[in-house]
């Protein structure tokens, strides 16, 4: 399950967590993988930061790894 990170003021890197939502709740992931074959399933990729990243105007973006071993990139900031 891909996890995605974040980068702020171009060099302080925050790795994500991965939980699937299960409708009622929150099932947190870590080497197993809840969704069976063909199930749709939704999962959130959650990144902790310190309170700065959130008040401050310097650069922020997003990192997603993709299924063709390619990153997106999605700039917040």
């Amino acid at each position: 399950m891909p996890k995605a990170s974040a980068d702020y003021d171009n060099g302080y890197t925050y790795s994500g967590f991965a939980a699937v939502d299960t409708g009622n709740s929150f099932d947190w992931v870590s080497s197993y993988v809840i969704c069976t074959p063909l199930e749709t399933c939704r999962y959130h990729c959650i990144i902790e930061c310190p309170e700065i990243v959130n008040s401050s105007d310097s650069s922020l973006y997003v990192l997603l790894p993709l299924a063709d071993s390619n990153t997106y990139k999605y700039v917040i900031r």
